[in-house]
């Protein structure tokens, strides 16, 4: 069979035709191009061999009205449900933000480690934490305790999974928009006039709709400066909640998403309270690698040094693969003086899971008097 040197020009026509309409349905903006971003937005985590700094600013949620109205609420009454509303406004009101910033290793996803500091008086027992993984096993450190994880039987609210972290959610926010959120949610209207790109999520009752703005680049990317809830029938309080994103000018971020110019920081607000305003920023993206040895990953031991924290100030190991709390005195385990762990399946709050909460650590040496091991409980914002 002979092949014609020219195709009919019909079918010339018919190709472009097909060749175009397959170009616009990728194309950057589209209804089509939206959807997959989303879909690859949902399976986003921190690539291999990556170091970060996150920081947040959380802001005042009200003024001097609403403190008075809680410090009438709370006077004489120090177990009052609103005084940690009042103690946060409070401060930040006083001082500024309560800043947090989170540096994080990511090697692999057995082997990472997150440090995080506080400038906040917290709790006078945790001005910073980490987390991290060795491969062995998931695991917590505050100044005084070390806590091991179970990895296959987490604990309520020890959930040591890497990409259930705080610094792993911010990232995700910035390189993606949140153009995840809500994974059942449909698209609905997407407008674009010239550089401008609009959409709408909806969720499955239709009680919910969330705009997103963006505008296409000259490099024919989208960057998505800003997400509004103009809909939300089922929970007013979150009318008109905002989230405006800053785009990574520097070029710092790494583009996870075809078509999708990553933010560097944002802002998230509501204009009737249903959040305090807050501010996420990441400084510093580089590789794990060239920021610290693998072995910052391992589980932090008494007597031992790492390569992160001060250790002397440990007083108690807690181990819930076994369910046993240990004393530590002068960077040695007394494994004689070992207490058995309660089973709690309660939610805890923050405080609890770093503290890992069993009973204080208040040792007394007496003749026949056994060592008690007691851990304090208090509550993080």
């Amino acid at each position: 069979m002979q092949v014609p040197a020219r195709l009919p020009s019909d079918w010339v026509v018919l190709l472009l035709a097909v060749l175009g309409a397959t170009a616009l349905a990728q194309e950057v903006g589209s209804r089509e191009w939206f959807e997959q971003a989303r879909r690859t937005a949902a399976t986003i985590s921190v690539p291999p061999d990556t170091y970060f700094e996150v920081t947040y600013r959380r802001y005042a949620n009200g003024d001097e009205q609403l403190l008075a109205k809680l410090a009438a609420a709370i006077a004489d009454k120090p177990e009052h449900p609103l005084r940690p509303e009042y103690n946060e406004l409070a401060r930040r009101l006083s001082r500024g933000p309560d800043v947090e910033r989170e540096r994080v290793w990511y090697f692999d996803a057995n082997r990472w480690r997150i440090s995080t500091e506080l400038d906040w008086p917290f709790h006078p027992r945790v001005p910073w934490r980490d987390a991290g993984m060795d491969s062995e096993s998931p695991w917590r450190l505050i100044p005084d305790t070390v806590t091991i994880l179970d990895a296959n039987n987490p604990s309520f609210g020890y959930d040591p999974a890497f990409d259930k972290q705080s610094a792993i959610i911010a990232w995700r926010f910035l390189v993606t928009q949140n153009i995840a959120a809500g994974a059942h949610w449909q698209v609905g209207s997407i407008e674009r006039n010239g550089d401008e790109w609009t959409a709408v999520l909806i969720n499955p009752e239709g009680t919910r709709h969330e705009t997103y703005r963006g505008t296409l680049d000259q490099q024919g990317r989208l960057f998505i400066y800003e997400s509004v809830m103009n809909r939300s029938e089922d929970d007013p309080k979150w009318l008109g909640t905002v989230t405006r994103f800053t785009r990574d000018e520097a070029n710092i971020m790494p583009d996870l998403i075809a078509g999708l110019a990553p933010a560097i920081a944002l802002r998230r607000e509501s204009p009737i309270g249903a959040l305090a305003p807050e501010e996420w920023e990441i400084t510093k993206v580089s590789r794990a690698s060239l920021e610290g040895s693998p072995d910052l990953v391992a589980i932090p031991r008494p007597g031992t040094t790492d390569p992160i924290r001060d250790l002397s100030a440990l007083t108690g190991v807690l181990d819930r693969r076994n369910r046993t709390a240990y004393p530590v005195a002068d960077g040695v385990i007394d494994r004689a003086g070992a207490v058995p762990i309660e089973s709690r399946q309660q939610r805890r709050s923050t405080f609890d899971q770093w503290a890992t909460p069993v009973v204080a650590v208040a040792m007394v040496l007496v003749v026949g008097v056994l060592l008690v091991l007691k851990w304090k409980v208090s509550n993080y914002h």
